[in-house]
């Protein structure tokens, strides 16, 4: 039996939290911060293992950074809560630039 690449099982992921989505393939965001969960926020790892394009890599791994998302090697989420989907998808805006996140000083 073959093993599932990241990129596969990153897919079905995205296909569980949103069963109505036709095209998994095309939420580049969330396949980028599934892909970091298993490989790290790590820009060359995310790269190589989702398949996406690097520029477009590079763009969301700097709004991560500037959100805090990302910080430093960990990942600052807060999808495994209550309404954990719904703050999945907000950061996959926020990576796309459609959302900001608000942080207390």
């Amino acid at each position: 039996m073959r093993r599932q690449s990241i990129r596969e099982k990153c897919l079905r992921e995205i296909k569980r939290l949103d069963p109505k989505l036709k095209h998994p393939e095309e939420s580049h965001a969330a396949v980028f911060l599934l892909t970091a969960l298993h490989v790290g926020p790590r820009l060359g790892k995310i790269m190589r293992a989702s398949g996406l394009d690097p520029e477009l890599c590079r763009r969301y791994f700097h709004n991560a950074q500037y959100h805090k998302i990302f910080r430093g090697s960990k990942i600052a989420c807060e999808w495994f809560e209550e309404n954990g989907g719904i703050a999945f998808w907000c950061d996959t805006f926020v990576l796309d630039g459609l959302l900001e996140k608000v942080h207390d000083a």
